[in-house]
């Protein structure tokens, strides 16, 4: 197997630091995962691996992205848009994009924490799933979404969730 040529860092950034980061990487094939093996950093109870980078603590795949010379705009984050493995330093496997996108893809390929439970089984839920089905049914009778978090005690926000799809996913 051939190491990929990576890429040079940007010019703010010393040829040393990059060198040391990749020195702490497994790199692999273009298509593999590339495992954080290093010493350094702290692991994250989410398997993502935390440094210190120019005096801040920073995911390490943030680092291997803007190594790599990935754009990061205000508020974005690095998605692990291909193999969703926190450790993972293969920039080829990251894109930019939002939290909420991050979010989203997270739960379309069931990765969600599995601490973090859905629904009624969430233990500050106030609604039952049934709960949620008549909510959905309300708006169908166009019943305000004040009116309907008024009648249940919850907030606005919570009843658009719900009507959503956000929260207190449909019955299938």
């Amino acid at each position: 197997m051939s190491t990929p040529t990576l890429p040079s860092p940007p010019s703010a950034l010393p040829d040393a630091a990059a060198v040391r980061f990749w020195d702490d990487v497994l790199v692999g094939a273009p298509d593999d995962c590339w495992p954080w093996i290093g010493r350094r950093g702290t692991r994250e109870r989410s398997g993502h691996v935390r440094l210190w980078h120019q005096g801040k603590k920073v995911f390490a795949h943030r680092i291997a992205f803007y190594y790599a010379g990935g754009d990061l705009h205000e508020g974005e984050v690095v998605r692990h848009s291909v193999c969703d493995r926190p450790d993972c330093q293969n920039y080829l496997h990251m894109r930019a994009g939002t939290s909420a996108e991050n979010t989203r893809e997270r739960d379309e390929r069931n990765r969600r924490t599995p601490y973090l439970p859905h629904g009624e089984a969430h233990w500050s839920a106030k609604l039952t799933n049934a709960d949620a089905e008549r909510i959905r049914r309300a708006r169908l009778l166009r019943v305000s979404a004040q009116d309907v978090a008024t009648m249940y005690g919850v907030s606005k926000s919570s009843i658009y969730n719900i009507w959503g799809g956000t929260h207190y996913a449909p019955a299938a």
